[in-house]
């Protein structure tokens, strides 16, 4: 498939490629189809450490009681099967298979990513509106302060309803998030979490409201 605009980019420490959408019968989207394709490419030619694919299923998906296979794990095996031993020799592919919003992607794939101290150069994987929102450059900086985040954007298509869904998102976390220290894991999932419970108490809300 055709690369997105990465190839002249200098080699990086890791590749984090973030869940786009899991049907309840464990079918990945298209887009999860792209990215884990373009992931090996990736690793092939900027030889990362390690790639860690993760999601579990979305928070929303958690709230009906849909617990689909994990996006990580469907990723990373439809990935595998383009993954030559030379590019095996270099680098290693894992999988975080829990977490259900993108805060909680950089959260639980820390551990994984085993990233130097300081100068780590970190590559992470989306949508080009999740970038261009905010949301995933805003989590990236609160979990990894001392990297430098590299971002590989693969396209898909937008509706007036997903961009408005962004841009409320990265408002959420946002104040959610504010006072939290960067690197503070703890207070960081802690919040999350009660962000999350909030659109829970929300969606049952709107469920119960008139004409619903």
């Amino acid at each position: 498939m055709p690369l997105p605009e990465f190839i002249s980019q200098q080699p990086i420490d890791a590749l984090l490629v973030l869940g786009r959408g899991i049907e309840p019968d464990g079918t990945l989207s298209q887009t999860g189809f792209e990215r884990a394709e373009a992931a090996v490419d990736i690793a092939r030619l900027l030889t990362p450490r390690v790639v860690v694919f993760s999601g579990g299923h979305s928070w929303a998906q958690a709230l009906e009681g849909i617990t689909p296979p994990s996006e990580g794990g469907v990723m990373l095996a439809h990935a595998s099967g383009f993954v030559d031993d030379d590019v095996r020799s270099r680098t290693s592919f894992l999988a975080e298979e829990t977490s259900t919003s993108t805060v909680a992607n950089m959260v639980n794939s820390r551990s994984l990513l085993r990233l130097p101290e300081n100068g780590a150069r970190l590559g992470v994987m989306s949508d080009v509106l999740h970038f261009d929102s905010g949301q995933v450059p805003y989590a990236a900086g609160l979990v990894f302060p001392n990297a430098e985040i590299i971002p590989f954007k693969i396209n898909r298509g937008e509706t007036p309803g997903s961009v408005y869904e962004a841009k409320l998102t990265i408002f959420m976390t946002k104040v959610a998030m504010a006072g939290v220290k960067a690197g503070d894991e703890r207070t960081i999932m802690r919040r999350q979490r009660a962000l999350e419970r909030g659109n829970a108490v929300f969606r049952r809300v709107l469920s119960l409201s008139p004409g619903k």
